[in-house]
Formats: structure tokens, C-alpha cells, sequence
């Protein structure tokens, strides 16, 4: 038998939540002998416009397609992300204030390691995404959790008490993953104005800035007055297009943290493939309206009918103006979030993510996936 050791941080790291709640779905299903309706992750289930697939096969049969790309961002992708910006979000960007990224993920990965030293805190949304954690935890710095459950001025106040001499950065995730929260602009020029007072790095993961209902609009944290000398923004093209699987995504902001980044990745991958970079800018460049609405149109049909599902339960559900997730406290008659979910697994065949896998905060709550395939729901839900 192999002596040797993984390396000890390893072990401070929570495990992947998803990698549970599949292994219950497989269960049920061996067991029951029927399918089960998934409603965990939100995979974009509209397929992307044929425009643009077409664009890419367009883009693999190019002479250059197979070569490394180098790092940064081609001068097409440079030129329609400027472009986007300032027509989408009134935001002004320069060459040196972007970056090309391997999906949202990868920023949300690295973007720690070019800012954070051992012993650093770092100020995370609890409930959050998961990722906001381990490169945290793998430099030896510190998270430190704000509660994100309620309304959005008590989370600022969270925020400011949470603060200490040793905080160097803030996640910020709107609308956000799990809960669907979205912040307004006045809430956000508040965060922006306390970070400059405090010389807070604010990490703003917009990546579902174009999947938004109600007449919400999405903003761009850099739009508010002094947030490039603080602020780091993520986006995506995987919810925007549903290219999810393409892994196309980017930073924009402060020019020395995009540095510091571009530092890091060029340790760690050989940049975002030619074809996806041309892909990017041509989508950008050329945003196809029509299918766009028809996207909107369909998660939003998927959030009204999975709200009368969940609320034919006997469950009070709030619909989000944003993101592609229903955010459902569950009944005080259950023990945890756990325990609900096993129950609408074993009863109904609806699989779901307790709250907890994105923090304590999440213990009464339990997340629901707009983005699903719901086409066969009525064989799960009878009252809807």
C-alpha cells in the first residue's frame, strides 16, 4: 500500500454537494423503477441559437483553430466586449481592463489567488455558491460568511459588520445563486462607496445579469462613480447564450487586478480557444433578439409553472426577478432541509438541492432549478 499523503488543506474542503444528491437520485430510480425529475442543476436546457452553432463549426475550420491561442483576449473579442459594455451597461472599458476566461468558474477560481495572502478574509454570501470557498481555502485564507436571507439593506448592514481590519475582498453574486437575489443600483452604489471607504476589493459574479424577469434590468457594478478603482466583474456567455458547455466567460474592472489574474492563469491553462473567443465576439456583436426574448420566455414559463407546483405542496414560494432558481423555505415541521428533500424524493420523485449544500443559512430552505427539463411534470405534480 502506497505511505504517501494528499496534501492537508484537501481535507478543510467541503465535499462537491451535487456528488450526493446524485447518488440518491440513482438510488430512487434502481429502486422505484421510474425516472427521476431532476431539479437540481441549473444546466441551460434552451438550446443556443443554430446561428451560432453554425458560427462555430464556421470557426473550427479555420487554418489556426488547432494553435494555442495565447493569453488575453483576441482583438475581435476585445473590441465587442468594449462594445457590449457601453451599449448594455453605459460602461466604459479599456484594452488593459479585460480578460478572457474558461466559463465563470474560472475567474471564481483564480481571481483568490492573484489577490488574497495567507490569513486574508475573505467576505462570502451565505447561502452562496460553493466555488466562492475552496480557492479561498486552498491559499490559507480565511471565508467569512454574511447572511444573504432577507432583504437586501439588512445584507449591506451584514456586510459592514462582518468587516475587519483583515478583510481584502467581498463576493457580491446578483441576481443570485441560490436565492435569486437582485440588488438595485442605489444598494449597489452604497457597497461600492463603503468598499472605497474601507479599500475593499468587491468581486461582483454577474454571470446571470441577462436572465432576468419582471422588467428587472440587470446593472453592471461598474457603472457606479469610482467602482474601477475597487471592483472586479464576471460574466458569461453560459446563461447569456446557453453556452454552458463552451466555457466562454470574462473579467472586467480594476487594471491591476486583471494583472494579477492574467499573472496567475498563465501558470495554470494556455488561454480561451480561438474558436470561442471568435464565437464570443460574433455573439456579442451580433445578439440575436429574438431568440434571446424566446429563452426568457421559457424559464420564465418554466419559474410560473414549477411556483404552482411547489405551492400545490402547501409551500409559500417567492418568484426571483433573476437567475434561473426558486429559493423555497421549507415546512417547520421537518427536521433540516435534508430530510425534505428525501421526502419529495421518496414521495414524488423530485429531486431538489437542500439549502444547506450552499451554507448554514440554507438549513430551512431548499433550491428548485427553472432551468430543468419540465416537460413531463404532471407526471410528478397531479394539482397543477
Amino acid at each position: 500500500m502506497n505511505s504517501f499523503s494528499t496534501a492537508r488543506r484537501i481535507l478543510s474542503f467541503p465535499e462537491y454537494p451535487f456528488a450526493k444528491i446524485m447518488k440518491m437520485k440513482r438510488e430512487i430510480e434502481r429502486e422505484k423503477r421510474k425516472p427521476v425529475l431532476d431539479l437540481t442543476i441549473g444546466t441551460p436546457t434552451f438550446p443556443p441559437s443554430k446561428e451560432y452553432v453554425k458560427k462555430l463549426n464556421e470557426y473550427f475550420l479555420m487554418d489556426d483553430a488547432h494553435l494555442y491561442p495565447g493569453f488575453g483576449a483576441i482583438p475581435e473579442l476585445e473590441h465587442a466586449l468594449i462594445t457590449w459594455y457601453g451599449k448594455r451597461f453605459a460602461v466604459t472599458l479599456e484594452k488593459e481592463e479585460i480578460y478572457p476566461l474558461l466559463g465563470g468558474k474560472d475567474g471564481i477560481a483564480h481571481i483568490p489567488l492573484a489577490i488574497l495572502d495567507e490569513g486574508d478574509e475573505l467576505l462570502v454570501p451565505n447561502p452562496g455558491y460553493p466555488g466562492f470557498i475552496g480557492s479561498t481555502l486552498m491559499i490559507g485564507a480565511i471565508p467569512v460568511d454574511y447572511s444573504v436571507i432577507g432583504l437586501t439593506s439588512s445584507i449591506i448592514s451584514s456586510i459592514k459588520k462582518k468587516t475587519t481590519a483583515k478583510t481584502k475582498a467581498i463576493w457580491i453574486n446578483s441576481p443570485g445563486n441560490p436565492t435569486g437575489l437582485t440588488f438595485s443600483d442605489d444598494e449597489l452604489k452604497k457597497l461600492v462607496d463603503f468598499a472605497l471607504l474601507r479599500n475593499i476589493i468587491l468581486l461582483y459574479d454577474n454571470a446571470y445579469s441577462e436572465i432576468t424577469f419582471d422588467n428587472y434590468i440587470a446593472p453592471s457594478i461598474l457603472k457606479f462613480a469610482g467602482a474601477k478603482d475597487i471592483a472586479i466583474e464576471i460574466g458569461s456567455l453560459s446563461k447569456t447564450a446557453s453556452f454552458a458547455g463552451f466555457r466562454i466567460g470574462w473579467i472586467v474592472g480594476n487594471k491591476k487586478v486583471i494583472s494579477a489574474v492574467a499573472k496567475v492563469k498563465s501558470q495554470m491553462d494556455s488561454g480561451l480557444t480561438l474558436p470561442f473567443q471568435k464565437l464570443a465576439a460574433h455573439t456579442l456583436n451580433n445578439f440575436n433578439d429574438t431568440w434571446y426574448k424566446d429563452m426568457l420566455i421559457h424559464y420564465q414559463n418554466n419559474r410560473d409553472i414549477l411556483a404552482r407546483a411547489f405551492t400545490s405542496l402547501g409551500l409559500d414560494v417567492v418568484k426571483p426577478k433573476g437567475a434561473l432558481y426558486l429559493w423555497i423555505r421549507i415546512p417547520d415541521s421537518y427536521k433540516d432541509a435534508n430530510e425534505y428533500v428525501t421526502y419529495l424524493l421518496q414521495t414524488y420523485h423530485v429531486l431538489v438541492t437542500p439549502g444547506t449544500a450552499f451554507g448554514a443559512e440554507g438549513e430551512r430552505y431548499i433550491r428548485v432549478s427553472i432551468s430543468s427539463d419540465i416537460s413531463k411534470i404532471k407526471l410528478y405534480f397531479k394539482n397543477i
